[in-house]
């Protein structure tokens, strides 16, 4: 299961730093105070660092090149990706806000046309059946 971005920080940030050893620095120990010194390194994020990057061209000619061009390869996508995402969620609300509009305007006319045909039921000599019909308009409307 894939990190989120916050765990993947946290992570970054309680990794120890990496610790590079010189072969140029020799200090000389006597043979009775001699220990065994384990060196581990450790890199958070999508690039090793660049004396690792260095270290990686000298075994393998034109890799350093090849995974910095990955990185801005993906980089670019992700951002290509993020921006197709954002330009749906915008259509998205616009037709969700012409969707709004259609729906009142439509209820707004049926509304009308309820309360105008009660008040023409009502003109026409029925009194009760104009009432209703265009108090249910009214009520449309309300609601």
């Amino acid at each position: 299961m894939p990190e989120s971005d916050k765990e993947k920080a946290e992570h970054c940030e309680s990794a120890p730093d990496t610790v590079y050893a010189s072969p140029d620095i020799e200090p000389e120990i006597k043979e009775e105070n001699k220990k065994n010194v384990l060196v581990s390194q450790q890199y958070c994020g999508p690039l090793p660092p660049p004396q690792m990057l260095k270290e990686y061209e000298q075994v393998v000619p034109g890799l350093a090149e090849s995974l910095t061009q990955s990185f801005i390869k993906e980089g670019d996508h992700r951002r290509e990706l993020e921006l197709k995402a954002h330009e749906l969620d915008e259509l998205y609300v616009r037709a969700s806000i012409k969707d709004s509009l259609r729906g009142s305007v439509l209820g707004f006319i049926l509304c009308a046309m309820a309360i105008a045909g009660g008040v023409y039921a009502a003109v026409s000599g029925a009194q009760v059946a104009g009432s209703i019909i265009g108090f249910s308009g009214m009520a449309g409307l309300v609601v």
